[in-house]
């Protein structure tokens, strides 16, 4: 086999039901963890253009 075909093999990793749960579970808290921070910074972002409109409007 030359060494092309030798790169162009797949690699194939075995992984349990178990890790590919908790991988999963990690994932499902880091996605809610990153939503919670944008909806954060969200309510921050509409608070500043509310009194901006505010201000303008005053």
């Amino acid at each position: 086999m030359s060494t092309l075909e030798e790169n162009l093999k797949p690699s194939i990793v075995l992984l349990s039901a178990s890790d590919l749960e908790l991988e999963l579970k990690e994932l499902k808290e880091e996605i809610k963890s990153l939503r919670d921070n944008n909806d954060i910074d969200h309510s921050r972002l509409n608070e500043k253009i509310d009194n901006i409109a505010k201000s303008i409007t005053c």
